[in-house]
């Protein structure tokens, strides 16, 4: 990959074996999470959209532009999630939804590394590592209802800019995602809000190549349309449902409607099992009811961004007087989490720090399982040595990736 000028994450040695799971788990978190989702959905699919908004704390004009029934009625609603976690011997602690979001570049990095693992000796030649890119390039094509010619690729002007704005690595994996599309023989375009042409009863054309769109999918979790709310009545409105025209739109703007903000309302929908449940966290939007024990127990909690951004602050790792201010500005700025303080899971792997020695470590895991078509479809280990209050994103200068293979 570097010689073919791609950048990837700094060094940090290369795992000698892929992580593995027990199948018997992750098709049980597979099913209990969506199933809690698609519960949720049909609950939410009730209400009126300043209801919604008001729960989730999210723009009540945006969402109220949306048609997010729609949305949540589709059986493909729940088609991709990456539900970030840890897991455990008997539960699953979701973390974070992820609801569409960083796909393309998370399932890139997994299909990366399964060349890497497949080229091993030391885990077996009949080892299955998984490729969750192919399964949802699988899924598209049933989307689709066709075999696609040209696939387009949303992604909101400034958010775009933004992401190319961060390490080359992460545009090598853009780059990278759509070399697997290109596989498959479908062309993409990139597309920003104002690159499509929309007639009634005939599919999106791209303004850029004068050519049909046979599926569009989302690269950003494209917030920028709630930022401007007034225009998803007029100038953006084929962007509010499943489709454009007859394109379908996988995953639509309702999805943003599903990330860290939902989890307290996604919780009760959970039913666990005899031997395994999937868990969510105490989640909750900080108030001024609540700052004081915020405040005089910073260990015990979280704070993170509700939908869109990076932001997140573990109170046991952050000094106290940054913790109140960011506290504070939380409470007046809206659109944030408190969320209850998670332990990771813990192993020890074998790493190659230079291709001829062997180091044993013990690490802190955050797990990433892709869940396509309602099913495990494989996933990457972010880990870095075991520490007390680690975050994974942005990643730490010692944070590896390993894949997730289930046995």
């Amino acid at each position: 990959m570097e010689e073919r000028g791609y950048d990837l994450l700094p060094w940090q040695g290369w795992p000698l074996r892929p992580f593995f799971f027990s199948r018997a788990a992750l098709r049980k978190l597979s099913s209990q999470l969506t199933d809690a989702l698609q519960s949720w959905a049909r609950e939410a699919q009730t209400k009126s959209a300043g209801e919604l908004a008001d729960e989730l704390g999210l723009n009540g004009e945006a969402l109220s532009a949306l048609d997010f029934r729609q949305a949540f009625q589709d059986p493909n609603f729940t088609g991709v999630l990456r539900p970030d976690g840890f897991l455990f011997p008997d539960h699953y602690t979701v973390v974070e939804l992820n609801f569409g979001n960083g796909l393309m570049v998370s399932q890139a990095y997994a299909d990366l590394l399964a060349d890497y693992h497949a080229g091993q000796t030391l885990v077996g030649p009949d080892l299955e590592v998984p490729r969750p890119f192919e399964a949802y390039l699988d899924l598209l094509r049933g989307i689709a209802g066709e075999e696609p010619s040209l696939i387009g690729i949303l992604a909101c002007a400034s958010e775009y800019e933004t992401i190319m704005s961060w390490e080359k690595r992460v545009g090598d994996m853009v780059r990278f995602g759509r070399e697997l599309f290109e596989k498959r023989g479908w062309e993409t375009v990139l597309l920003h809000e104002d690159d499509v042409e929309v007639s009634p009863g005939r599919k999106a054309v791209s303004k850029a190549l004068q050519r049909e769109l046979d599926l569009i999918v989302p690269l950003t979790i494209n917030t920028t349309f709630f930022d401007q709310p007034e225009l998803l009545r007029t100038r953006y409105r084929h962007w509010t449902g499943c489709r454009l025209g007859r394109t379908p739109f996988f995953s639509p703007l309702s999805a943003l409607c599903v990330d860290k903000g939902t989890l307290p309302w996604v919780a009760p929908h959970l039913a666990g099992g005899s031997d395994f449940s999937v868990k969510i966290p105490a989640t909750e939007p900080p108030s001024e009811e609540r700052a004081r024990v915020f405040r005089l127990n910073k260990d015990e909690w979280v704070l993170k961004r509700a939908f869109d951004g990076k932001d997140t602050h573990v109170g046991c790792s952050t000094y106290g007087r940054v913790w109140n201010a960011r506290l504070a500005y939380a409470l007046r700025a809206g659109g944030y989490v408190m969320q209850k303080y998670q332990p990771m899971s813990v192993t020890v792997i074998p790493v190659t720090p230079d291709g001829e020695s062997i180091e044993w470590k013990e690490v802190s895991c955050e797990f990433s399982p892709f869940l396509v078509g309602n099913r495990f479809a494989g996933g990457i280990v972010r880990y870095a040595p075991k520490a007390r209050g680690l975050i994974m994103s942005p990643p730490p200068d010692n944070m590896g990736l390993g894949v997730a293979v289930a046995v």
